[in-house]
C-alpha cells in the first residue's frame, strides 16, 4: 500500500495529514479508504448561457466527462494495486477508493 499512495501522491500532490495519522495507526495490515481530489476542475464559467437548464446539463456532461478521463489515467494503478470499491466523486473532481493492506 506505501508504493501505492506513494505512486498517488507523485502523480496527484500530497497526502494529507490526516491519511497519515491513519495509516501510522493501522499499519500495513489495514485497507486504507482513500478519496483522491484531482487537480484541473471544469471551469463553470464556460458554460454561461442563459438558459440556466441547458447551463446545468452541459455542466453535469463536462463533471462526468472530466471523472470518466481522471479513472482512465489511473486505471492501471488501480489495477496493479487492486484497489476495492472504486467509486467516482464527479461532484468534487475526485474518486474514492480502498487500497488493499501490503501482503507482508
Amino acid at each position: 500500500m506505501v508504493l501505492w499512495l506513494a505512486a498517488a501522491a507523485a502523480h496527484a500532490g500530497t497526502i494529507s495529514p490526516a491519511l497519515k495519522r491513519s495509516l501510522a495507526r493501522g499499519g500495513t495490515h489495514a485497507d486504507t479508504a482513500v478519496i483522491l481530489r484531482f487537480t484541473e476542475p471544469v471551469d463553470p464559467g464556460r458554460f454561461a448561457v442563459t438558459d440556466r437548464r441547458q447551463r446545468d446539463n452541459r455542466l453535469l456532461l463536462a463533471l462526468k466527462a472530466r471523472s470518466e478521463a481522471h479513472r482512465a489515467a489511473i486505471a492501471p494503478l488501480l489495477d496493479t494495486s487492486q484497489a476495492t470499491h472504486i467509486k467516482d466523486l464527479w461532484l468534487i473532481n475526485g474518486m474514492a477508493v480502498t487500497v488493499p493492506a501490503v501482503a507482508g
